[in-house]
């Protein structure tokens, strides 16, 4: 069984906190931690999710700088949204087939930092950079066009529908930062940048900083190194799939009406078969929290399609009145830091479990245009 052994995350929206030496400070127990398992001889592997600026230097400086520990004989490098729940997946697979003790996964994203401090220009370009000439607002668009076709379903469908997967956002973020604390409505009609069915508050808002980092082990390195708490939340099933995403294969991305997103489907499938569970059975029982990945509705409408959560698209309003789709309120409310918004649910969502009432806990994550996904499912083995 792999089991957490460390999780802490730390955020910023003031653009002006993260440096180095404040993120070194936050987590010095990580680097304590990671120094005395070593010292053990514990057989390490080390994990970095990807920043969008200064990629390799990034996790050099923070895994040798930041946690002070050297040396190590390798750093794993995962890019995309849904990177942190890839390389959680490897993890789990590394430790159960013995090629390590213990994973060390961390990230250092000073995204709001550099565009303030280093320039907006820089990151602008670099996030217009995914897919040369075509932005990921127009990518976005495209495959919400397409879902309307495959799906027989008219843009206003589709916008109504998007509606209340806003609202379900809305109310989760308020029901944690008090009422009335999200927007007041929906922001512009994006059609200027090529996104005429998508608002404002369906994009992720980047403004933000975010570190964080989890430390996974097997039944001994957990049972003599665990710094999470008594709430013992092991890993039940990790699964990631990808397919070849360009905007000319938009069609093969999205599929086919009784097939929406293939790949995703796919992922779902080695999930509940590694898990034993089915998820929406779990989700009836008030058994599973969710938290989808919801960078524009068109990824969070597959997730519930594929996930089997509703028969059809139709179903997907009904769905967002009874159950709530995220823990923190999504990544235009709670905010997104680039590739990391999965990692800090993965983190939020170990934490929340260990008093939920809930067992066990699904993040999703995905990359690009949604190309890339991938599914953790966590459990409570025993409650705090």
């Amino acid at each position: 069984m792999t089991k957490i052994i460390y999780a802490k995350k730390a955020e910023d929206t003031s653009g002006e906190l993260f440096t180095l030496d404040y993120v070194r400070e936050v987590f010095s127990d990580a680097g304590s931690l990671i120094r005395r398992m070593q010292r053990d001889g514990v057989r390490m592997a080390y994990f970095f999710i990807d920043p969008l600026l200064y990629h390799f230097e990034a996790g050099n400086e923070f895994y040798f700088d930041g946690l002070e520990i050297d040396p190590v004989e390798n750093i794993s490098y995962y890019r995309t949204g849904a990177g942190p729940v890839h390389a959680v997946s490897e993890a789990k697979k590394m430790i159960e087939k013995g090629m390590a003790d213990a994973v060390s996964i961390f990230t250092y994203e000073p995204l709001y930092y550099n565009k303030k401090h280093r320039g907006k220009e820089a990151v602008q370009k670099a996030m217009d950079d995914v897919f040369k000439g075509v932005s990921l607002i127009e990518c976005y668009n495209r495959i919400g066009e397409q879902m309307c076709g495959v799906l027989g379903i008219s843009r206003e469908e589709f916008m109504k529908t998007s509606d209340a997967l806003y609202d379900n956002y809305r109310r989760t973020y308020e029901e944690l930062h008090g009422e009335g604390s999200g927007p007041s409505g929906r922001g512009k009609n994006l059609a200027d940048s090529g996104g005429d069915l998508f608002y404002l508050t369906d994009i992720a808002n980047p403004n933000i900083d975010f570190a964080g980092g989890v430390i996974i082990g097997n039944d001994e390195v957990y049972e003599k190194y665990n710094s999470f708490g008594e709430a013992v939340i092991s890993i039940r099933a990790a699964a990631h799939g990808m397919v070849y995403g360009t905007p000319e294969r938009i069609p093969q991305l999205v599929g086919a009406k009784d097939d929406i997103f293939p790949h995703l489907h796919r992922v779902f499938d080695k999930i509940e078969d590694e898990g034993q569970l089915i998820m929406r059975e779990e989700l009836d029982r008030g058994n599973l929290l969710l938290n989808a990945y919801t960078c524009y509705p068109p990824i969070p409408m597959a997730l519930l399609m594929t996930g089997g959560f509703v028969d059809s698209f139709d179903e997907i309003g009904a769905f967002l009145k009874e159950h709530q789709i995220t823990i923190d309120g999504g990544m235009s409310l709670a905010r997104a830091a680039w590739n990391n918004p999965a990692f800090s649910a993965f983190i939020g969502m170990c934490e929340k479990l260990r008093t939920s009432e809930e067992k066990y806990g699904l993040v999703h994550g995905n990359g690009g245009m949604g190309e890339s996904h991938g599914l953790v499912l966590v459990e409570r083995v025993e409650k705090l």
